[in-house]
């Protein structure tokens, strides 16, 4: 058997005053006071953000809204001419396809008739339905076309037999003793006095 011994072990205990008890409470109290102060300062900036962010998402300010603006006035500035002058392009395409059709078929006709063109009165007769030698109502020759063409840059598909090219009196001027054929528009946008198109 071991022998006894009188060995024990007790935990050191430490032993406050009064007052260092009543000094310990008021640290405790007010690093929680502390940490309660920064919890509120914390959800006062939330919801201050939170509030920010819904007064901004709902609605533009002036400032945002002239930007914009200014913006689209740009676009618009850029965009729009590029537009308006591809339609002119198309426009002045059409024309010049239009004349050519034209003019090869009044020489076409005039082949067919020894050499005699289309009438002025007569034109569109003549040109959209069949006709004989005479260039009478017939079956031998034609037709030579559905229907005049409209010239782009007037939206007038008439005859004009006024000797004046680009008076815009008719989608076409024609002289019926040569068979010549022009367009009778009167725009003009290359800075020269006199219709753009009389040369063509």
């Amino acid at each position: 058997m071991l022998p006894k011994t009188n060995l024990s072990f007790k935990w050191p205990i430490r032993c406050f005053s009064q007052e260092q008890i009543w000094q310990n409470r008021f640290y405790f109290l007010y690093f929680v006071r502390i940490f309660i102060a920064l919890f509120d300062l914390e959800i006062e900036f939330i919801n201050g953000k939170e509030q920010k962010m819904k007064a901004k998402k709902s609605g533009f300010t002036l400032v945002e809204i002239l930007i914009v603006v200014v913006i689209l006035g740009i676009l618009a500035a850029i965009v729009i001419p590029q537009f308006t002058e591809a339609s002119t392009e198309a426009k002045f395409s059409s024309l010049c396809t239009d004349l050519q059709t034209l003019r090869s078929q009044i020489e076409l006709y005039k082949v067919q008739h020894n050499d005699v063109p289309p009438t002025f009165a007569a034109f569109t007769a003549q040109m959209t339905a069949q006709t004989d030698i005479t260039g009478a109502v017939g079956t031998d020759y034609g037709p030579y076309m559905q229907k005049v063409a409209i010239n782009q840059f007037n939206n007038l598909n008439t005859l004009d037999n006024t000797g004046t090219v680009g008076d815009n009196v008719g989608g076409w001027e024609y002289n019926q003793t040569t068979g010549v054929i022009n367009a009778d528009d009167n725009y003009d946008n290359d800075g020269v006095a006199g219709a753009d198109h009389a040369n063509l």
